[in-house]
């Protein structure tokens, strides 16, 4: 039996779920090194330009480098794993084989989602100085005051 147009659909929807929530965290990560990288673009492109007499608008300098930083993902692999998988099943064991797969990766893709949040929680490296004060405190019992 071969995977249905619906299971087909709902495993790709929570692979896709789950690489781009990994994205966007990792995108967060990398925000703050961008916008160093953006900014010193927008200098040396500022400075080019001067140098060699080209008046540009600073605003649409900027918008295209952050365009040009700003990258999602590729789905097209992803895509075409779903679409070909579909007209190159022969066989119903093969069908059955891609959709077990396809499951342990989704599998895979959550389990690995979960275990960076509780490293990045639980791992005291990462944390900031307010944030271990207050695990601290917890833990024997403690509850810190809001901070206004």
């Amino acid at each position: 039996m071969s995977t249905s147009p619906a299971t087909a659909r709902h495993l790709y929807r929570s692979i896709l779920r789950e690489l781009s929530k990994q994205h966007n965290t990792a995108s967060k990560l990398h925000a703050e090194k961008d916008k160093q990288r953006l900014e010193t673009l927008l200098k040396y492109q500022r400075m080019k330009n001067a140098a060699a007499g080209i008046k540009t608008d600073p605003k649409e300098l900027e918008a295209k480098l952050k365009k040009d930083l700003v990258k999602r993902y590729d789905t097209t692999v992803l895509r075409e794993f779903f679409t070909t998988g579909d007209a190159a099943a022969a066989s119903a064991a093969e069908g059955q084989g891609r959709e077990e797969y396809l499951r342990s990766v989704s599998r895979f893709l959550t389990s690995q989602r979960t275990y960076k949040e509780l490293l990045e929680l639980y791992n005291g490296s990462l944390i900031d100085e307010d944030q271990r004060i207050q695990l601290s405190a917890r833990r024997v019992g403690l509850e810190l005051p809001k901070e206004k």
